[in-house]
C-alpha cells in the first residue's frame, strides 16, 4: 500500500533526521577506554610522544602500534612533539596519585608496516618500563597535527589533529587504558551536534595547539585513578 504523499514526506524527513543523529554520534573526536585494572600500578614511565608520520609518511591511514585503529595521516610540524609531551606531563602530574617518571623515548619503531609492529612495539614499550622499575607505562602517538590557514574568524583551512595515548602495563604489555583525539573542526553548519563546542569556542577557529590541548584534556579528565 502506498502512503500518502504527506505521509512520505514526512516518512523522508524522519529518515534524514535518523541518518543525521547517526552520523553526528559517530564521530566525537575524542574516546577513551578502560581496558584494564590499575590495581598495583604506583609509578608510571611516561615517554614523549612519537610523530608516526616520520616512518609513514603524511599521507594515507596509519595503524596505532599498540591498537586496531586507524588515523587519516597529516603534516606533523617539529615542535608539536615537545609541545604536546609537555603538556601531558604537567596536568597528569596533578591528578595522578602513582609516581611519574619521565624519560626519553629510546628506541624507534620498525621500518616497516606489517602485522608484527604492533607486538614489537608493545614489548619494546613494556621493556622501557621495566628497565626504570615502574610498574606501567604512558606511551603517545602523533598521525597528524595540521594548522590552520588563516584567522580566528576567517580560515581557508581548519586546524585538523590526532593522536593516541596508551596506558600499559610493564610486566606483561597487557593494555590498561587508552584515548584518541581525532578531529578537524567544522562549522556549525557542517555539525549541528557540535553546538556546544562552537559555543565554547566562541565561534573562533582555533589554532592545531588549542584543539590539542583542548582535547588532551578531556582525555586526562577521564584517566583512571592508581
Amino acid at each position: 500500500m502506498k502512503l500518502p504523499h504527506k505521509g512520505r514526506r514526512v516518512g523522508f524527513v524522519l529518515l534524514g533526521l535518523l541518518v543525521l543523529i547517526a552520523t553526528g554520534c559517530s564521530t566525537t573526536g575524542v574516546k577513551t577506554v578502560t581496558v584494564g585494572s590499575t590495581a598495583g600500578i604506583k609509578s608510571i614511565l611516561v615517554l614523549p610522544f612519537d610523530d608516526l608520520t616520520k616512518i609513514y609518511g603524511e599521507a594515507g591511514l596509519i595503524k596505532c602500534p599498540l591498537c586496531d585503529y586507524f588515523f587519516e595521516a597529516g603534516p606533523v610540524p617539529p615542535n608539536a612533539v615537545d609541545w604536546l609531551s609537555e603538556r601531558l606531563v604537567g596536568p597528569l602530574g596533578q591528578q595522578a596519585t602513582a609516581a611519574l617518571i619521565t624519560h626519553g623515548r629510546s628506541f624507534d619503531h620498525s621500518e616497516q608496516a606489517s602485522s608484527t609492529v604492533m607486538l614489537t612495539e608493545r614489548k619494546m614499550v613494556a621493556q622501557a618500563g621495566r628497565s626504570v622499575k615502574a610498574d606501567a607505562v604512558l606511551t603517545g602517538y602523533i598521525y597528524r597535527y595540521e594548522e590552520r590557514v588563516g584567522t580566528p574568524f576567517a580560515a581557508s583551512r581548519p586546524a585538523s589533529v590526532a593522536f593516541s595515548i596508551h596506558l600499559i602495563r610493564s610486566a606483561d604489555g597487557a593494555d590498561v587504558w587508552f584515548g584518541y583525539v581525532d578531529e578537524t573542526q567544522q562549522t556549525l553548519s557542517e555539525n549541528l551536534f557540535n553546538v556546544a563546542l562552537f559555543w565554547q569556542r566562541k565561534g573562533r577557529w582555533v589554532s592545531a595547539d588549542e584543539m590539542a590541548e583542548a582535547g588532551l584534556t578531556k582525555l586526562l579528565d577521564k584517566f583512571p585513578k592508581q
